[in-house]
């Protein structure tokens, strides 16, 4: 049985995994994209031009969705810097062995769901290994399109321009990738600079109060990043059993002297999000977890 909610859906994952590799086609569908990086520059698009593949990942599927082995190809195009490609290859129809893909571009610094439906730049294709062929003529274009037209191809991804129904330069196009490139800029300057002043007050003026206590790093997938935690066992003075608790009570006027000045920087860096006009989130809380 599994122990927690996290192991329940990595088991229905493993499960649905197992499930399509039980109908045999782990081995087709790599091959199938080993026909797709080898047969994208024979096409006219990117003949007289070919481009190079590189980090080539195959997955068995995406979040909590398990497709099959080798099913998820994700992979860069060294000619199209800043953008992240990726193929979803589907079992044929019965009796074929015609493989449909759906292949999808999106700029890597913006992705929030990497898959096709969320995907502006989109393509169909199909690896039939019978013939030993895969027709990749969409797929072709949209990487020509991306590689000669990087201002455009940013606009259509971010901007979600359409240009089968609007007009837009390559003027134009370069302005807004500019002022995307300015806005990450201040974002990650600000943000670091913010970060740093945050945790290195806490780690001066709060975590000395607690008997063991350091700041841990959880990883970016975790919000906030950083957790102060300490052993409990080492502080049987100040709380009773293990647990998140506040840093201080509210009667403590000296530990509320210091929430004063965590909240000064927190203010500090809202300043400069509505200044430079992006998302900040605060690095910890204002809380530490006993161990």
């Amino acid at each position: 049985m599994p122990d927690g909610p996290l192991d329940a859906i990595r088991e229905i994952y493993d499960e649905s995994v197992q499930k399509m590799d039980e109908l045999g086609y782990a081995d087709s569908y790599k091959k199938c994209a080993e026909m797709f990086f080898e047969n994208v520059n024979k096409g006219s698009a990117l003949k007289e031009r070919p481009v190079h593949f590189s980090d080539i990942q195959y997955l068995d599927g995406y979040y909590i969705f398990g497709h099959g082995t080798n099913s998820v190809v994700h992979f860069h195009v060294d000619e199209c810097p800043g953008w992240k490609f990726g193929i979803w290859w589907s079992p044929p129809k019965e009796g074929s062995h015609s493989f449909p893909g759906e292949f999808f571009a999106q700029y890597e610094e913006e992705i929030d769901k990497f898959k096709p439906s969320r995907s502006s730049i989109c393509a169909k294709i199909q690896a039939d290994l019978d013939q030993s062929l895969c027709y990749t003529f969409s797929a072709e274009n949209q990487i020509r399109f991306i590689r000669d037209e990087p201002y455009l191809a940013f606009c259509r991804d971010y901007m979600d321009w359409d240009y089968n129904t609007e007009y837009h330069s390559r003027e134009e196009a370069e302005e807004e990738y500019r002022k995307f490139r300015t806005y990450m800029e201040n974002k990650t300057h600000y943000t670091e600079l913010m970060d740093g002043k945050i945790l290195q007050y806490v780690a001066e003026h709060v975590a000395p109060l607690f008997h063991g206590a350091e700041i841990v790093d959880r990883g970016s997938s975790w919000s906030p990043r950083y957790d102060l935690v300490a052993p409990f066992e080492a502080n049987y003075d100040l709380v009773g059993e293990p647990g998140c608790y506040d840093w201080f009570e509210k009667e403590d006027e000296e530990g509320q002297k210091i929430i004063a000045g965590f909240k000064a920087l927190l203010k500090e860096a809202e300043s400069y999000e509505d200044k430079y006009e992006f998302f900040y989130f605060r690095p910890i809380h204002d809380s530490i977890t006993f161990y």
